[in-house]
């Protein structure tokens, strides 16, 4: 189980929480301390690719989600050989883009 993982508390030990951030109430977790330490990023990558494969899921491409799973798509397309591709907002990208509508 991933609570009693110890890579996620080292994980967690490079991560910081800024309090009432953007606003009371809300607390913003920083994850950029994690790309900025290669053994913190390859943790977190062993533990997406884990959780991947235990959960039997066949794959052939990894989606990053803007912005922040451009930081850890690469990794992982990298470790696993499966290539990536940005998703953005309309707009956002140049040149041929595919669109997918959606509704909240």
């Amino acid at each position: 189980m991933i609570k009693d993982d110890p890579r996620v508390e080292e994980i967690r030990a490079v991560t910081k929480i800024y309090e009432d951030f953007p606003k009371k109430g809300v607390n913003f977790l920083d994850i950029f301390p994690i790309v900025a330490n290669t053994r913190a990023l390859s943790l977190v990558t062993e533990i997406f690719i884990e959780r991947l494969e235990n959960q039997f899921v066949e794959y052939d491409k990894i989606f990053m989600l803007e912005s922040r799973g451009f930081l850890f798509g690469v990794p992982l397309s990298q470790k696993t050989g499966k290539p990536c591709y940005p998703i953005r907002k309309k707009g956002k990208l140049p040149g041929e883009c595919l669109g997918v509508g959606y509704g909240l």
